[in-house]
């Protein structure tokens, strides 16, 4: 089960801010360090049961005081893992080295979610740009103000949806998914082939078998033919009554 922060925490929680490092940066310090212990201590997957699917990028980007705390689903295209320290505070109290993510999806565009994860992915990369498909499931925390790698200037920071939870799943190498329209064109298409073949399998074995049965009959004509037999002859019964005799 997933437990609820507490109201008195998400009001110390302020958006358009980086993370708070020390105790010395107040109030929100504090909450951090709360949200950290409670994710680290919520199973993944009770955060999976808890999840909301309805929330996308623009909900929380626009409204994040509306949805702070909230457990939400992303899923997207993982780009980037970083390794991420989390305050002393924060490991005396059994918090492990985190990681934080950069997935991206359709609503977002060029714009990440950031996700802190107290699990490495397996078999992603640390430091390196990578293109895999992932989920994640975690509190939304922030929209937190951050200093982009492809910044070139020193005052240059951009805004992001920062979430917080205990993993990330990564379908590592798996294809993206078609578009339900392109999906069913081209089952559309296979499906007609297959009947097409079929058809065409079923006349050549008719042809087949008519072209074996017409040479039988010419075979026998020409055996007949062969060995003095008449092959027009009509069969028994057929011709007129013997004597020259009618019936009446």
């Amino acid at each position: 089960m997933v437990r609820p922060i507490r109201p008195e925490t998400l009001a110390k929680i302020k958006d358009g801010k980086t993370l708070p490092s020390a105790a010395s940066d107040g109030q929100e310090f504090d909450a951090l360090l709360e949200v950290l212990t409670q994710t680290w201590y919520t199973s993944p997957r009770a955060f999976e049961k808890a999840a909301r699917h309805d929330l996308g990028f623009r909900q929380l980007f626009e409204n994040p005081e509306k949805y702070r705390g909230e457990v939400v689903h992303v899923e997207g295209r993982l780009r980037l893992v970083q390794r991420w320290e989390p305050p002393l505070m924060a490991r005396e109290a059994g918090v492990p080295l985190m990681y934080e993510a950069a997935i991206f999806d359709a609503a977002s565009g060029d714009n990440p979610y950031i996700v802190f994860v107290m699990e490495a992915p397996e078999g992603v990369p640390l430091e390196q740009k990578v293109n895999e498909p992932a989920t994640f499931d975690g509190y939304f925390y922030k929209k937190w103000r951050y200093k982009a790698l492809d910044s070139t200037k020193p005052t240059e920071y951009r805004e992001a949806p920062l979430l917080i939870g205990r993993s990330l799943k990564v379908q590592k190498g798996a294809a993206a998914t078609p578009p339900e329209e392109v999906l069913g064109w081209t089952t559309l298409l296979g499906v007609s082939l297959v009947a097409v073949l079929s058809v065409a399998v079923v006349v050549m074995f008719a042809l087949a078998f008519w072209l074996r049965r017409g040479d039988a009959r010419v075979h026998d004509k020409l055996h007949a033919v062969r060995t003095g037999a008449n092959p027009f002859a009509p069969p028994p019964g057929d011709g007129p009554p013997a004597n020259g005799s009618q019936t009446s």
